[in-house]
């Protein structure tokens, strides 16, 4: 199969969903003995811009009048049509894509495989599904041979220029594959390409020069040693994580998404839906959104848990265990961890970018961090819904630092995340207890769009083990937060904090209020007061939906606050004068609540 650059435009009122599916002809066409029926097309239009691709099904050749020579009449069927779909301005500033439109005399362009991989990526942005990647069949180190000879040619110097064809005589058969083999390395970073007619003239940039370093480092014949640390590297690690049944819809749309994650990018979701849609592949009754929470979040993020439902045997989940064991290792040695994302990438051999997608796979494994983000490069093309890079990484809270010291290794993880035993019967028993909880509490109407995450959130933290902390989130109480959690922990119950990683449930100012209902019990904490507050309105609020939901609540409040309101429930509260109080007075509540 052949990829081809159609430059045959229709006219735009043509362009539109109504022709998707149904045989369109594409006359004029240049004679090709290459062009084949199976062959993709990526369809331009008449101003420049792409606005879908198709798959050849008949050629028919003739003699065309208007041309007076013989010319190909191209059958296809079309599966995405959309006007616009990738603009002019962002294919002119892609130059492995703008060099295709050079030669205007021709109708079709074949296309080398970094440009059908480059162009199936701007779609994928899109939301729109593409035609599958090619993958490189021929020697992926021919690429940096060539390299190596060029920085050869100059002695490794970075202000040098470089005549292409010249330095690499005998290589090309004509100038467009010498240009061909230009665009790949300025898409690649490794040279800058001066001026943009006649033979490519280059010159080496930073990264050529390092990659051309690393690539004359691992080329040298290994010592019986080094090859059998190569060996024991590269072999595929299998890992034995709970399983969670999908339906082969929700396990396509899981793959897309994860597939996208991977790429560096999360899918469109209302785009990829009329994508499915207009192609007739949307199955009756299928929601996205019940794909299981664990496994996928908003639609489109993936966990770790999930891209191994998606891909059980991959590069990404062993290149996770060695970020984490990195961290780890930088916590180790210094109180605190401000760390480059580029120390990681040398550490782990990866690309930078690869090591941002990754570390945004360590929230799903209960991991946290905070990170600071790349400067974005004005100079090149920022597609939608691209994932931020990260620039470093800073570990520095106590809590978080504790997290990456107990690790030991990813399934052990994993199963401490997500429970130990298999997923899928407690999912469908869960999901069916879920429904009988929110059916006993009537959700409030701010959250009825959110049903579905909150039934997850429960099938994730059973309802019966939940206690919601109502409190007020500063500095001066999370010392008495945790210890309270602790507490709770030792009684086999879970503290739940609104602002806690992991229940941030709907991401808006309604969040205290899903995560109460996720709750069987809460404790309502009165603390300290402030100069210009004596009590928190806002568990004051909580404390009242839990209360009208009957569930059972400790009260407890500080001696320091006016008896006013708390003379109104003087039954129900608890004082108390020091923290250390609370841990009894917790103890003897567990006691009371576990015994009914």
């Amino acid at each position: 199969m052949n990829h081809w650059l159609m430059r045959r435009a229709p006219h735009y009122s043509e362009i539109t969903p109504n022709f998707i599916g149904k045989p369109y002809d594409y006359d004029k066409v240049n004679v090709n003995p290459r062009l084949k029926p199976g062959d993709n097309l990526y369809l331009i239009a008449a101003n420049g811009e792409l606005y879908g691709w198709g798959v050849v099904t008949k050629i028919t050749p003739y003699h065309d009048a208007d041309l007076k020579k013989e010319a190909l009449n191209v059958t296809t069927v079309r599966p995405i049509l959309r006007p616009n779909l990738i603009p002019v301005e962002r294919i002119q500033k892609l130059p492995a894509l703008a060099r295709l439109f050079v030669d205007s005399n021709k109708v079709v362009v074949e296309l080398q495989s970094f440009q059908v991989n480059l162009l199936n990526r701007l779609i994928r942005a899109q939301g729109e599904e593409s035609p599958t990647d090619i993958e490189e069949t021929e020697n992926p180190n021919r690429h940096l041979g060539r390299l190596q000879r060029l920085y050869e040619h100059v002695s490794g110097s970075r202000t040098k220029f470089i005549e292409l064809m010249q330095a690499l005589d005998g290589e090309f058969s004509s100038q467009e594959e010498a240009w061909n083999e230009a665009d790949y390395m300025k898409g690649e970073d490794w040279v800058d390409i001066v001026g943009d007619e006649g033979p490519p003239l280059l010159r080496l940039t930073h990264k050529g020069i390092k990659a051309v370093e690393e690539y004359l480092a691992h080329s040298q014949p290994f010592s019986s040693p080094q090859k059998e640390a190569v060996s024991n590297a590269e072999k595929v690690v299998s890992y034995n994580f709970p399983k969670i049944e999908l339906s082969p819809a929700e396990q396509q749309w899981l793959g897309t998404a994860c597939k996208q994650f991977l790429n560096g990018f999360l899918i469109d979701v209302g785009r990829l839906k009329k994508s499915w849609q207009s192609q007739g592949k949307w199955p009756k009754g299928f929601k996205p959104s019940e794909i299981d929470y664990r496994l996928l979040q908003n639609e489109n993020r993936p966990t770790l848990l999930g891209v191994w439902h998606a891909y059980p045997i991959n590069k990404w989940i062993p290149k996770c265990d060695q970020l984490i064991r990195y961290i780890k290792d930088r916590i180790l040695a210094s109180t605190s961890a401000d760390i480059k994302v580029s120390d990681i990438a040398t550490a782990i051999e990866l690309p930078e970018r690869s090591v941002s997608i990754l570390i945004q796979l360590l929230p799903s494994l209960g991991l946290d961090y905070k990170a600071t983000v790349a400067p974005i490069d004005h100079d090149k093309v920022r597609i939608p819904e691209e994932i931020e890079m990260y620039a470093s990484l800073q570990i520095d809270d106590p809590e978080h630092m504790d997290d990456y010291l107990s690790y030991e290794g990813m399934e052990k993880q994993v199963k401490t995340v997500f429970g130990e035993d298999d997923l899928t019967t407690s999912k469908q028993q869960n999901m069916s207890n879920n429904n009988l909880i929110l059916d006993r509490y009537e959700l409030i109407r701010p959250l009825v769009g959110f049903k579905e995450n909150i039934e997850k959130q429960i099938a994730r933290f059973p309802f019966d083990k939940n206690v919601f902390l109502m409190m007020k989130f500063r500095d001066s109480n999370k010392e008495l937060g945790d210890f309270i959690i602790d507490n709770l922990k030792s009684h086999d119950l879970i503290g739940v904090r609104a602002d806690a990683s992991g229940w941030n449930i709907t991401k808006n100012v309604y969040n205290p209020i899903a995560v109460l209902y996720c709750c069987k019990y809460g404790i309502a904490l009165f603390d300290e007061p402030e100069p210009e507050q004596m009590y928190s309105p806002n568990v004051a609020y909580e404390l009242g939906i839990m209360h009208y939901q009957q569930k059972d609540c400790l009260i407890l409040r500080h001696s320091k606050l006016p008896a006013v309101p708390f003379d109104l429930i003087k039954d129900l509260h608890t004082q108390y004068e020091k923290d250390l109080q609370v841990k009894k007075i917790i103890s003897d509540w567990v006691a009371e609540i576990t015994r009914e």
